[in-house]
């Protein structure tokens, strides 16, 4: 059985759905280390793994590997913003808010 970091068991998934939670987890464990991140938006991040995780378990096997490949290019764009500098992730969450036109605090 394997654990992540956030505690929660993502076995009995396809290798490529592990692989992204593990990615998913590695982001948290950044966010969480990051004092210019917002709590409440680390906690989010954490819902929405948690959401991720709970639809790829109820959905057919074939169609976990394109639901974790989505999750995964949103992981990686916002591990990539991280890794920019210390206005990188903000700067994502801000174009990403625009699109979804939501106001971030």
């Amino acid at each position: 059985m394997f654990l992540s970091a956030c505690g929660t068991s993502t076995s009995g998934l396809p290798q490529n759905c592990q692989d992204v939670f593990k990615r998913w987890d590695e982001l948290i464990v950044k966010l969480e280390a990051n004092s210019n991140i917002p709590s409440s938006y680390v906690q989010q991040e954490k819902e929405e793994r948690s959401r991720m995780l709970k639809l790829a378990r109820k959905i057919e096997t074939q169609k976990q590997t394109g639901i974790c490949e989505f999750a995964r290019r949103a992981v990686d764009e916002k591990l990539q913003a991280l890794a920019s500098g210390p206005d990188g992730l903000n700067e994502h969450i801000k174009k990403m808010e625009i699109m979804y036109n939501r106001k971030y605090e």
